[in-house]
């Protein structure tokens, strides 16, 4: 599978679930904007506002810029030969030590 293809599949699954999600989260914030009184003069200031847009803000960058950018960054091409290097490379590293080294 070519990695535009892999990367449209995994979006389509995940769009749906991640919707639901911030639908529900946003539909929790929507009754502040709606109240009235002395309590709605304190919640309507600009929390809810704020909480609502981040949402979905972050929902469209999980399903625009985000899965693109890893994508490109950690899907690698078939039959390239994974080097470890950097940070990748100590967890290798690290159990072959612990293999190597007896305690006592």
């Amino acid at each position: 599978m070519r990695r535009l293809d892999a990367l449209r599949k995994a979006v389509g699954e995940l769009a749906g679930p991640l919707g639901a999600s911030t639908g529900t989260t946003l539909a929790a914030f929507a009754p502040l904007l709606m109240a009235k009184g002395g309590a709605a003069d304190f919640t309507r200031g600009g929390v809810p506002v704020m909480i609502m847009l981040t949402l979905s803000v972050s929902y469209l960058l999980a399903i625009s810029a985000v899965p693109p950018l890893l994508a490109a960054r950690f899907l690698k091409p078939p039959g390239k030969i994974f080097t470890k290097t950097g940070l990748s490379a100590w967890p290798a590293t690290s159990v072959a030590w612990c293999i190597g080294t007896r305690a006592g």
